[in-house]
């Protein structure tokens, strides 16, 4: 799903942390320096925070998962919430300077096929969030953790969509590159576009993005 092979390796060069390595860096980090204000939360997400560096305890994955611990479960242990009238869902934009980037659902997804979204996944296993933001970027675009040079995160907010017959627990994040990458596509988008965020009421997007959009802006 749009992996590239192994880094070439450079004598003198350092070695970029790996996802583990970035990870475990990332959850090194106190709460205390991440949250300045008393924020409102939900699932143990602040009301906005910006980080480089997030808490092992932030957010709470067990408490999200809670919910939904009856659901069937896929051969991997992943949730499937394939009958579900209800999924918490992980929604992240990625940003290079003053572009958002867009991609445009192919007709092979289960929902929303042809419809313009970001990164996007269920969260479905106990998984700190963190870890998989960073492994749907690698696996829809190729992305990798030494690319990324911080994130924001949104406060969650759920909304029922009559199309889909589904509610979404929806968990905004921004994630900022340190350079424009060469983007891969996987199955699951057909085209990109770099855009201005206020470009986006323009698109044809899946529902609420725009609200997603307004929580890590």
């Amino acid at each position: 799903m749009g992996r590239c092979g192994s880094p070439v390796e450079r004598r003198k060069s350092p070695k970029p942390l790996g996802m583990r390595e970035l990870v475990e860096e990332m959850g090194s980090c106190s709460t205390n320096t991440l949250f300045a204000n008393q924020p409102r939360k939900l699932y143990g997400w602040t009301n906005r925070c910006h980080w480089q560096k997030m808490s092992k305890t932030t957010p709470d994955i067990n408490l999200i998962l809670k919910e939904f611990d009856r659901l069937p479960k896929f051969p991997d242990g992943r949730i499937d919430y394939s009958n579900s009238d209800k999924a918490p869902v992980l929604t992240c934009f990625v940003r290079f300077e003053d572009k958002i980037l867009l991609l445009k659902r192919s007709e092979r997804v289960r929902t929303y096929q042809g419809k313009w979204h970001t990164v996007a996944g269920y969260i479905d296993e106990p998984k700190p969030i963190r870890q998989k933001a960073l492994e749907e970027l690698e696996e829809e675009l190729d992305i990798h953790s030494e690319d990324v040079s911080g994130f924001t995160a949104g406060e969650p907010y759920e909304f029922f969509d009559e199309g889909a017959k589904k509610s979404w627990i929806v968990h905004p994040l921004l994630v900022e590159l340190k350079k424009k990458p060469e983007v891969r596509l996987d199955w699951e988008h057909t085209e990109f576009k770099w855009i201005s965020p206020d470009e986006v009421e323009g698109y044809d997007t899946v529902p609420k993005l725009d609200e997603s959009l307004k929580r890590v802006s």
